[in-house]
């Protein structure tokens, strides 16, 4: 009896074991289970996904896929939906199983008495009749024990049946919601870490994630989930233009500003538009009046969401005959080359220097130059004027006013490091007396005298005594 009841349970777990196991999907999802998906994704450290010990040799893929609100709450209403309708079976089968578990329970306890009357029998010596009819109660018993048993079997089976297909019925329901991966966007991961870059979006974004697992046998495993995250971009608030007008004089450039808000904005990179370019060009804020006329110079949050205007009037040069006689008599000659006096320098973050633009020829018409950077958060430039802003590289570009020469400078700025202590370079000398061959000489001579005039009073003295 105890195997009997050790099968039921079996078969219970079984049934149960389809609970949490629904996942939608467009092909045929890892039927062996060896791939894990992360159960949550970060928005700083992404998910891992693991393989299981079984697989030694494979390349592991994965690709992101956003979806739209819209398309999630269909998804999660599908999804809830026939989750309901899951448990709702679940219940059915536990309240079918408690039943039965009640009936085989009673069913055993008769197969037990019949099994103690027979036996008391025997030991009473009672007469084969009455033998044969408490073996026949207890066949009927047993009997009545294995039909229970073969109606339970039989209903657990049908509503297995129902479980299963109720769970097919859901996943091809959520396979018609669910986008398929395309096979262009792979990415490989050697740790099994994913990340999703939430600093593209603001707010709670929602993707599915797909995991293809190519073995080294050829085969290919597939798996999915849907997820939820929240993005780190910090939107633009509010952007605002240093001038509302400006009013310029044909040839002549003007640099524009804009100020963007918050100061911890993702994205603060600015699109610089002219209305109309016969009139006013901008090139990086920077304005060129090109002829007479009105002209509105715009500037566009680069997610298209915000933008501001400088309406430019360009206004034409009063110049006397002679000089007017001098420019169409030098109007063809263009600027043909530019040299910096500098090609490539180095800064620290918080100095300056100046660069100087040499145009040639040197009797060229506009000579005009018109300084940019491509990384205004490393480097500035103002009128050939360098400013170092933060570590990193930038490109300097020295343009003529037409834009058809120029010429560049490669800024890198590094740390200040000038709080660092430094060795001192002015440490006295002693100097060395200096002792050559006329000191002795004089020395010598010295000595060599003296000695004379010592002698000669002696000798004296001498004389005197004689």
């Amino acid at each position: 009896m105890k195997k009997l009841k050790i099968f039921i349970v079996l078969i219970l777990i079984f049934a149960f074991a389809f609970v949490n196991n629904v996942e939608a999907h467009s092909v045929e999802l890892d039927p062996d289970d060896v791939i894990t998906l992360p159960s949550y994704i970060s928005n700083l450290i992404g998910g891992n996904i693991y393989i299981s010990s079984t697989i030694t040799d494979y390349d592991l893929y994965y690709q992101f896929i956003k979806i739209d609100d819209n398309l999630f709450n269909q998804i999660k209403n599908v999804s809830d939906a026939g989750e309901k309708e899951l448990e709702k079976l679940n219940e059915e089968i536990s309240k079918l199983e408690e039943e039965f578990k009640v009936e085989l329970e009673n069913l055993e306890n008769v197969i037990n008495e019949k099994e103690e009357i027979y036996n008391n029998l025997k030991e009473n010596n009672e007469s084969s009749e009455k033998l044969q009819q408490a073996v026949d109660e207890y066949n009927i018993a047993v009997n009545n024990y294995n039909e229970k048993l073969d109606e339970y079997n039989q209903t657990i089976q049908e509503m297995k049946t129902d479980y299963n297909n109720k769970i097919e019925e859901l996943n091809n329901n959520i396979n018609e919601l669910i986008p398929m991966y395309d096979e262009n966007n792979w990415k490989i991961t050697e740790s099994g870490n994913v990340l999703v870059d939430t600093s593209e979006f603001s707010g709670e974004v929602h993707f599915v994630l797909w995991a293809k697992l190519v073995c080294s046998n050829g085969s290919i495993i597939y798996d999915d989930n849907v997820y939820t995250t929240t993005g780190t971009k910090v939107e633009i608030e509010s952007i605002s233009i240093s001038e509302s007008s400006i009013t310029l004089n044909e040839g002549e450039s003007h640099k524009l500003s804009v100020t963007i808000l918050p100061d911890d904005a993702s994205n603060k990179n600015v699109n610089w538009t002219s209305d109309n370019e016969s009139i006013a060009k901008v090139d990086n804020g920077t304005v060129m009046a090109i002829s007479e006329g009105t002209a509105t110079i715009i500037a566009t949050s680069n997610d298209g969401n915000h933008k501001v205007t400088c309406k430019v009037m360009v206004k034409k040069k009063s110049v006397n005959e002679e000089e007017q006689n001098e420019d169409d008599k030098n109007e063809e000659i263009k600027v043909e080359t530019i040299k910096l006096d500098k090609t490539e320098i180095s800064l620290t973050k918080g100095s300056n220097i100046k660069l100087t633009a040499t145009v040639f020829p040197e009797n060229a018409i506009n000579k005009s130059i018109i300084w940019t950077s491509d990384n205004e958060t490393v480097a500035k430039v103002d009128n050939g004027t360098v400013t170092a802003i933060s570590e990193g590289t930038a490109i300097i570009t020295a343009k003529s006013f037409d834009g058809s020469v120029k010429a560049t400078c490669k800024v890198t700025i590094v740390a200040d490091n000038s709080n660092e202590p430094k060795k001192d370079s002015t440490t006295a000398q002693t100097p060395i007396p200096h002792t050559g061959y006329n000191s002795i000489f004089f020395v010598l001579i010295t000595i060599t005298i003296a000695f004379i005039i010592i002698l000669k009073i002696v000798l004296k003295k001498y004389k005197d005594i004689i």
